[in-house]
């Protein structure tokens, strides 16, 4: 179970430099060259339903982000009750 926070942990900071990069970096450009291909797949579904309620804007990271860390809240509290 640990493990399993330590990946959401990284997911969200991959996420979140994903972001970051997005406003420096084109898509082709190192680091984005890296990031993009793994969490492209992961946006696409959320941009998807996002888009008619967000036009232009893509807030899929912020909503990935809301996901991992509800997740990450709902396996501590697993966590803690199972102690």
């Amino acid at each position: 179970m640990l493990l399993l926070l330590h990946a959401l942990n990284a997911a969200k900071l991959l996420v979140i430099a994903d972001a970051l990069f997005s406003w420096v970096f084109e898509p082709k450009q190192f680091p984005r060259s890296i990031t993009k291909p793994l969490l492209d797949p992961i946006y696409e579904p959320l941009r998807a339903v996002l888009k008619p309620f967000t036009g232009p804007v893509d807030l899929s990271p912020l909503l990935l982000l809301a996901v991992l860390f509800a997740l990450q809240m709902w396996i501590e509290r697993r966590r803690i009750a199972r102690s």
